[in-house]
């Protein structure tokens, strides 16, 4: 039985995990905790931002982020 090739999914549908150390999730929850993000995922977003060079200026605390990361 021959197999079939499924179409790949285009590069912006494809899951992207990033590793984080505990070191970086400990200063993710001390400034969900100082209030400067609303929790965790907030901060990872911003994390993300600063890697590849997007500024932070553009993000809403706890409102749609404007970009695509």
């Amino acid at each position: 039985m021959a197999r079939k090739n499924k179409p790949k999914p285009s590069a912006g549908s494809v899951p992207t995990y990033i590793r984080f150390t505990s070191d970086q999730l400990s200063a993710m929850d001390e400034a969900v905790k100082k209030g400067s993000f609303l929790n965790r995922s907030e901060a990872a977003r911003a994390a993300v931002r600063q890697m590849f060079g997007i500024p932070l200026t553009d993000l809403v605390p706890g409102g749609k982020q404007n970009g695509t990361v």
